[in-house]
């Protein structure tokens, strides 16, 4: 018997079901509840966003087969691909995909720019020695500058539809930054680490701002541009003490 066809003409086949039997994929049948059966519930006009799926999937999709096209990927991106589809409404008129792929973007910076703020502050607290008061302020003043940044970053954001992602759960688990030594304690020490994190967050930095660039997001450019050069600032301050012999 020929599978029955449902108003968009597309075989009722159960998606869920299928991508249940070929992945064996706990809490499917929860996700039913978003997606439905055989329909795409995932829309903002009265009209399909399928190029919203396209992007995850990498094959074209709309409507019955928006659900099964998803739930077919490769279940590792399951979670991750139920994420990117949650834009949140908003007049800007960058293409959704462009919207997506900067949000990611600056979510990973995001989680970096955190992490090297509370790195400038492990410095502010624990450095010691003879030049203690000028370092000691120098560091609260990067960890401000920093936090200047985050807001920057986080905003812009929010701007595009997403959602910041600034918790310390996420920044420990995201930040691409090394590990900040706990057992360092003289001027010289916490310069020398707080020096490389700061140039390393520089040079991710100046990635993204290529990555916005040729998505053709001009505005984020600009503003990771603006970071870009106070991080450079920031670390001229801060590696100028290992700069001169003493």
């Amino acid at each position: 018997m020929p599978a029955k066809l449902g108003r968009t003409g597309v075989p009722q086949t159960d998606p869920l079901q299928q991508a249940r039997q070929r992945w064996s994929l706990p809490g499917v049948g929860a996700a039913a509840t978003l997606f439905g059966r055989g329909s795409c519930r995932l829309r903002t006009t009265a009209r399909c966003q399928h190029d919203d799926f396209e992007s995850l999937t990498s094959r074209p999709a709309c409507c019955a087969g928006c659900a099964s096209g998803l739930f077919l990927g490769k279940p590792t991106s399951l979670l991750r691909s139920l994420m990117k589809t949650k834009l949140i409404p908003t007049q800007n008129n960058l293409p959704h995909p462009t919207r997506r792929e900067i949000i990611e973007l600056l979510n990973r910076q995001l989680a970096d720019a955190i992490d090297l703020g509370l790195q400038a502050k492990q410095a502010h607290w624990n450095v010691k020695g003879p030049h203690f008061v000028g370092l000691h302020e120098l560091f609260d003043k990067a960890a401000e500058t920093i936090g200047g940044f985050i807001d920057d970053i986080a905003e812009r954001i929010v701007q595009l539809g997403g959602v910041a992602l600034g918790t310390l759960q996420i920044v420990a688990k995201n930040s691409r930054l090394s590990a900040y030594s706990l057992t360092i304690s003289s001027g010289k020490e916490h310069v020398t680490e707080l020096s490389n994190a700061l140039a390393t967050f520089a040079a991710t930095m100046r990635a993204a701002i290529d990555t916005a660039s040729k998505a053709g997001d001009a505005d984020t450019a600009d503003l990771l541009t603006e970071v870009s050069r106070g991080v450079d600032k920031l670390l001229w301050f801060v590696e100028v003490h290992l700069q001169a012999k003493e």
